[in-house]
C-alpha cells in the first residue's frame, strides 16, 4: 500500500501547528492510516496504546526538518539588500510579525510563500525517503479521468 502524498502534507501541517510538541501526527505503516493527536483537543481521540510500536512513524514538526527560523534566513540569502535586516529581525521578539511586514514592504510575500512551500516539500520528500514511506502523488477517480480525457465526441 502507498499513502497519498497530500495526506502526508496535511499531517505535517497538523504536526507543525502551534508550539513545538503541541500537536502530533503518525503514520501507521501497516495500513497507511494517519493518526492526529492534540492533547488540548479531547474530541480528537487518543493515541493507540501501541503508539511506540515500530508500525507507527511520527511525522516531524517543521523544526525537526530545519524549517523554523533558519528558513527565512536562507530566503534572505537570495536578497542581499535585505539580508542584514532579516538577520536583525530574527534576533528579537516578534520576529515573524516583523518579517511579514518586511515581506509586504518589499513586495516579496509571493516569493516567500513559493520558497517556503518548495523548501517544505523538499524536506518532507527527503524525510519520506529516509523513513521509507511509500506514497503516491495523487489518486485519480476513474470517472473523473474519463471526463477529463481531452477527447470529444463528434455529432
Amino acid at each position: 500500500m502507498s499513502i497519498q502524498y497530500s495526506l502526508i502534507e496535511d499531517a505535517f501541517d497538523y504536526a507543525s501547528f502551534g508550539f513545538y510538541g503541541q500537536s502530533e501526527a503518525y503514520i501507521n505503516i501497516d495500513n497507511d492510516e494517519i493518526i492526529l493527536y492534540r492533547e488540548s483537543d479531547p474530541e480528537n481521540g487518543h493515541l493507540p496504546e501501541d503508539i511506540e510500536d515500530d508500525k507507527f512513524v511520527k511525522i516531524p514538526h517543521k523544526r525537526d526538518l530545519n524549517l523554523g527560523s533558519s528558513l527565512p534566513k536562507r530566503f534572505a540569502r537570495m536578497y542581499p539588500a535585505i539580508e542584514p535586516e532579516i538577520a536583525a529581525i530574527f534576533k528579537k521578539a516578534g520576529a515573524y510579525q516583523n518579517f511579514r511586514q518586511l515581506l509586504a514592504r518589499e513586495d516579496l510575500v509571493i516569493a516567500w510563500r513559493e520558497f517556503d512551500k518548495s523548501e517544505q516539500s523538499k524536506a518532507l520528500l527527503n524525510w519520506c525517503e529516509l523513513n521509507q514511506i511509500d506514497f503516491v502523488e495523487s489518486v485519480i477517480d476513474e470517472d473523473e479521468e474519463d471526463q477529463d480525457s481531452g477527447f470529444f465526441e463528434e455529432d
